[in-house]
């Protein structure tokens, strides 16, 4: 299983910084950064290829995959609760 490490995707960041890039890129990079490490966490610090590939179809599509990963999770949730677990 492969990934993004986040140092790196940090380190780019910080680049973009200094060189005075602030555009659509830095944007970019932090909305990856927020699939791979919250919507979609693997191991600590790695973003998942499974996550790249959510991130991709969404900038190509515009389908933004996080309200039915809500939902999902509410009604696991919902059941957990429902059966006393």
């Amino acid at each position: 299983m492969g990934g993004f490490k986040w140092n790196v995707i940090e380190a780019r960041m910080k680049k973009n910084v200094e060189e005075g890039k602030l555009g659509d890129e830095r944007y970019r990079l932090v909305a990856f950064a927020i699939f791979g490490l919250v919507l979609f966490p693997s191991k600590i610090g790695v973003i998942s290829l499974e996550a790249a590939n959510v991130f991709v179809e969404y900038e190509y599509d515009r389908i933004n995959p996080s309200s039915a990963i809500l939902a999902k999770t509410m009604l696991s949730l919902n059941h957990c609760r429902m059966h006393g677990k």
